[in-house]
């Protein structure tokens, strides 16, 4: 059985967010509307999917994200595409970055088990099927994830 998003959450709240500790897909989205505490459903403000899939889970990846974003070290590609994007300021839009995480828990990153393996693939294939339920509903892809925005950098 797939595991479900968990409700929005500012980004600066993420930390409050169960099973960080997990290996996951997680969802990013630039919104002027307040979306914390709100179920997750595919919005056209989201700007990324990302796929935490090392130690340290989904919260090394987004502990990446963030400082990315605040710092002038670049620790994520996605982090450093969003800031090229906005202000540098990074107090103009903190305030508007939400995220939800879809956590994997029975997926151990360090067996090779046949049960951990096919739960990684389980978890890239979740992540493939965020991008085209987006794509299905917005005819594009989302902004950080989308190829020719990549290239660009």
């Amino acid at each position: 059985m797939t595991p479900e998003f968990t409700k929005w959450a500012g980004f600066i709240d993420l930390w409050k967010q169960e099973n960080l500790e997990c290996p996951g897909i997680y969802a990013i989205a630039y919104s002027r509307t307040d979306l914390s505490g709100k179920s997750f459903k595919y919005l056209e403000s989201i700007v990324y999917f990302g796929l935490a899939n090392v130690k340290g889970g989904l919260s090394g990846d987004l502990k990446r994200f963030y400082h990315t974003i605040i710092s002038a070290h670049s620790q994520h590609g996605a982090a450093d595409r969003f800031k090229m994007s906005l202000s540098q300021n990074v107090n103009v839009w903190k305030d508007k970055l939400y995220v939800s995480v879809m956590a994997f828990p029975e997926c151990d990153i360090d067996s090779e088990t046949p049960k951990s393996l096919m739960a990684m693939g389980d978890i890239l294939k979740q992540e493939y099927t965020c991008f085209a339920e987006y794509v299905k509903r917005f005819k594009k892809m989302t902004m950080f994830n989308d190829k020719r925005w990549i290239s660009r950098k």
